[in-house]
């Protein structure tokens, strides 16, 4: 009887650490600093030729992690500025409020 509570005890503990280490699974991940990897912002799929990336930087990784800041780069072959702020656009006026935030003026 004692071995079965000692194997039980053992699965939970196991099963616990699976849980949290696949919590940060995020944080890990070269993507880390998008909340939906894929899309820009939530609103839209990354557009034709968008390389998504994040900074490599452990201080950037921090601030995303507690919240203090939002970040999502992306690299495209050419100077494109217009393929995610369309993106931002067509996403409404949170995506205009957005556009602003980061520089861009508009057309």
């Amino acid at each position: 009887m004692r071995g079965v509570v000692w194997v039980v005890a053992a699965l939970v503990l196991l099963a616990g650490a699976g849980a949290w280490w696949q919590s940060g699974a995020r944080w890990r991940g070269d993507l880390y600093c998008f909340e939906q990897p894929g899309r820009v912002w939530g609103l839209a799929a990354v557009p034709a030729g968008g390389t998504p990336t994040c900074p490599e930087s452990r201080t950037v990784r921090a601030e995303i992690r507690s919240g203090n800041t939002r970040l999502e780069q992306f690299a495209f072959p050419q100077w494109q500025p217009d393929a995610v702020l369309d993106v931002l656009r067509a996403g409404g006026s949170h995506g205009s409020r957005n556009a602003r935030m980061m520089g861009f003026s508009g057309r």
